[in-house]
């Protein structure tokens, strides 16, 4: 199944007041905020963090990984981004119902 998933949005949506083209929004004369990250960013740190706050995965995985960190987070960080990804098919509404 191939998934088309998109970032979910703002993680933490707030109101808009001067929206700019690059992202940014004017709050007054001096001061700026960017839009943060996305839903899907956020999702893929909360998987991340379920992920490393288990010692017996983190065994598991240097064991299979023979001690190759860098292969070791590249795994959990795409891993992670999966389970965001996840999460968010599976929030979409469901697809109309076909009536007679």
């Amino acid at each position: 199944m191939t998934m088309n998933i998109q970032d979910g949005g703002a993680a933490f949506p707030g109101f808009t007041y001067n929206l700019h083209d690059d992202g940014t929004e004017q709050v007054s004369d001096h001061t700026f905020r960017s839009p943060g990250m996305s839903l899907r960013d956020w999702l893929a740190g909360m998987a991340m963090q379920g992920v490393l706050s288990n010692e017996m995965t983190i065994a598991a995985l240097v064991q299979y990984y023979g001690g190759n960190a860098q292969k070791l987070w590249e795994s959990i960080g795409k891993d992670s981004y999966s389970l965001a990804d996840a999460m968010l098919y599976a929030r979409r509404p469901p697809p109309p119902e076909n009536k007679p």
